[in-house]
């Protein structure tokens, strides 16, 4: 009996899993969701490279006025961040330190040393993603040969 039990219940587990997961009743189709993902992921070739050209920010970067530019906005971004996520930024990325050591300056748990780290980076990307926008207008973008 408890076999028979079992069984029911793993069945209408997996019933309620596909209807969850959006299957039709004759699972023709895959669930909705993952379709409606895929214009959000990027475009690649089957041998993993992007398929549209990926700008390249070396040359922008190379002229000394662009470097002075460069650094006046990577620290007004990092200025911009909160104190916390500031602290573990300039402790990791700066300093050099591991995530333990940051954790232990900081007197957090490395989980949420990591946390800060990553947050204060997508900041910095964000930030700075818009501003090498600006700066890789007018040049080319590398050539896959």
């Amino acid at each position: 009996m408890p076999w028979a039990l079992a069984q029911g219940s793993k069945r209408r587990a997996d019933r309620c899993t596909r209807q969850r997961r959006g299957f039709d009743a004759n699972r023709s189709r895959w669930p909705s969701r993952e379709g409606a993902a895929a214009p959000v992921l990027p475009l690649l070739h089957e041998n993993g490279q992007h398929a549209a050209p990926v700008a390249d920010w070396s040359p922008s970067v190379d002229d000394p006025s662009r470097q002075t530019e460069l650094r006046m906005a990577l620290t007004t971004a990092i200025d911009g961040l909160p104190l916390d996520y500031r602290t573990a930024l300039i402790l990791r990325d700066v300093e050099g330190l591991s995530n333990v050591e940051v954790a232990a300056a900081l007197g957090i748990t490395v989980a949420n040393a990591k946390s800060r780290t990553h947050r204060a980076r997508l900041f910095l990307r964000k930030r700075l993603g818009s501003f090498m926008s600006d700066a890789t207008v007018g040049v080319a973008p590398p050539s896959h040969e």
